[in-house]
């Protein structure tokens, strides 16, 4: 009589370890997923892929991102262009969202400053770019283009193949 009784226990402590093991590949199955997949966890800024030039930019060698980085920063810096108007913007646009009464001009008014902000900030990063291909010499030229033609073949999403070493 014990045997059935303890057969009869673990059941239940079976089903719980199963449901336990299952939620735990659950919850690893979402943080791997999401660290292999480069996202971040805050969702804030948009996705590589959708920014400005992204197979222009990773083309470039790491010096030369990391220089037009600095470049774009400066610029934004001497433009006094910052996330903050951005965010008083986005503020405005949810109140508006939320208000009573829906007013789609005043809306797409705003939006519209939005597009400009953002269009400002493209052309400076655009200009930089631009100055740092530039200032490359001739061969240095010829080699972000193999780089960019690689990329723009394998799509932004992918790396350029690491080069092998001798």
């Amino acid at each position: 009589m014990t045997q059935t009784q303890e057969k009869k226990q673990r059941k239940p402590l079976r089903g719980l370890l199963v449901a336990s093991l299952a939620v735990n590949l659950a919850v690893a199955g979402v943080v791997g997923g999401a660290f292999l997949s480069h996202k971040r966890f805050d969702g804030d800024g948009p996705k590589a892929s959708e920014r400005f030039g992204t197979p222009y930019v990773q083309a470039l060698s790491r010096e030369d991102r990391r220089k037009v980085g600095r470049a774009i920063r400066n610029s934004y810096r001497e433009e006094g262009i910052g996330v903050i108007g951005n965010k008083a913007l986005y503020a405005q646009t949810l109140e508006m969202l939320r208000a009573p009464t829906f007013d789609p001009q005043a809306l797409s008014a705003v939006l519209a400053e939005i597009d400009t902000a953002a269009e400002g900030r493209r052309t400076l990063a655009r200009d930089q770019l631009v100055a740092r291909i530039e200032s490359m010499s001739p061969q240095e030229r010829a080699i972000y283009a193999d780089r960019l033609d690689e990329m723009l073949r394998r799509g932004p999403q992918k790396r350029p193949s690491k080069p092998k070493k001798p």
